[in-house]
């Protein structure tokens, strides 16, 4: 049984295309990991995290009812990034990633000192030069 259950995979998705997809989700990670995680909570780079995020990024913020456009160019200006490392030992897990040709959702879930704060659902395009970040939402964990 499963064998059959393989070998109709295996006729559903051919080997490129899945190993294609697991080279893509493996890209999506690397570049939330470099860009958002390592680039924004630990080293506060703010040239990491332009790198992984499309200039046109909007992140939208529900708060008090509303919600909220932020650009690229005004999130970092508000989180002010030093370039000084975090103290706090930051953490992340993903729960999933999935790709359909050059688009990808990610969903995070951010820890700071092992308690969570965010969780975090990523918009991703392919573009030439490699996955980017085009948009974001999340929830704030009290």
């Amino acid at each position: 049984m499963r064998r059959l259950a393989v070998l109709l995979l295996l006729a559903l998705c051919p080997l490129p295309l899945l190993a294609q997809q697991g080279h893509d989700q493996d890209a999506v990670r690397k570049v939330l990991v470099d860009a958002y995680v390592q680039g924004l909570h630990v080293h506060r780079d703010s040239a990491a995290v332009k790198r992984g995020f499309h200039p046109d990024f909007v992140m939208h913020v529900y708060a008090d009812g509303r919600l909220i456009q932020a650009p690229l160019a005004m999130w970092l200006d508000r989180l002010k990034l030093d370039g000084v490392k975090n103290p706090k030992t930051m953490s992340h897990t993903f729960d999933l990633v999935d790709v359909t040709g050059n688009s990808a959702v990610a969903k995070m879930h951010i820890y700071e000192d092992g308690r969570q704060i965010y969780t975090d659902y990523f918009g991703l395009y392919k573009f030439d030069g490699g996955w980017q970040i085009v948009n974001k939402i999340f929830y704030g964990h009290p």
